[in-house]
């Protein structure tokens, strides 16, 4: 039933960012399908795109998520490793002060 309230929640989310044009779906749906590794069964193209679908539904394996689910390997160690100043978490990892330029640098 949580799965359900958290799926639904996040349904209606994308309905309102489409309602408010906040969404560009022919751009999605050209990165959700550009395939940079040529063949469609390759290891690193099925990596690149459970990477995401991760990113865009916010289910990245972070240390929280890990924790949560693997609680005796991590042992409660939920600090975002590079940054150590808050937990890891999807939202945190677009925010920290130490990734983030990472992230806009790799980008460009």
């Amino acid at each position: 039933m949580t799965k359900y309230l958290s799926i639904k929640m996040y349904l209606a989310d994308i309905q309102t960012f489409t309602k408010q044009h906040m969404i560009n779906w022919a751009l999605t749906t050209k990165w959700l399908n550009h395939n940079a590794h040529g063949s469609a069964t390759s290891d690193a193209h099925s990596k690149d795109v459970a990477w995401k679908i991760k990113t865009s539904t916010i289910t990245l394996p972070t240390l929280g998520i890990l924790n949560r689910n693997f609680p005796d390997i991590i042992k409660n160690r939920t600090d975002c490793l590079p940054c150590n100043s808050e937990m890891e978490t999807n939202h945190h990892i677009w925010r920290c002060p130490v990734i983030l330029p990472r992230l806009l640098t790799t980008c460009d």
